[in-house]
């Protein structure tokens, strides 16, 4: 097996790390069940415990911001070895108010993750900036 490891290429050790990633994610899920929620369910409904703080209208400065700063995500993405807490989210909407799609987004561990799992990877200084942008909105970020 060590032989194996010594011969896989640098993408093979993220494909694995990422598998890893997922193995534990659904065992901490399966044990911790109910208590790890997410803010929007699978219906799309805010969860009780969570609240909207701003609405970014499509044409806004702030979405153009918003646009411009998910372009520009990127960089050395780090992996922290925590399990994500998702406590913010963004919502995403068509013209008529349906909800389209939810990015769950931890801040603590740097890991945002849509509504159909997929992971959406970002450097540092995306966390950074999408922090203070959302918090410049009245976000508050534990």
């Amino acid at each position: 097996m060590l032989a194996e490891l010594a011969t896989l290429s640098p993408t093979d050790y993220l494909r694995q790390f990422k598998l890893k990633r997922q193995l534990r994610a659904l065992q901490a899920e399966k044990e911790i069940g109910a208590h790890r929620r997410r803010l929007f369910n699978a219906q799309g409904i805010l969860d009780s415990t969570a609240e909207q703080i701003a609405v970014i209208e499509q044409n806004s400065v702030a979405a153009e911001q918003l646009n411009q700063l998910f372009q520009r995500a990127g960089g050395e993405v780090l992996y922290a070895m925590c399990m994500p807490i998702f406590r913010d989210a963004l919502g995403f909407y068509d013209a008529e108010g349906q909800l389209l799609r939810v990015l769950h987004i931890c801040f603590e561990c740097l890991y945002m993750e849509s509504n159909d799992k997929l992971n959406v990877e970002a450097d540092i200084l995306f966390y950074s900036q999408l922090g203070d942008m959302l918090t410049r909105l009245g976000h508050p970020i534990e």
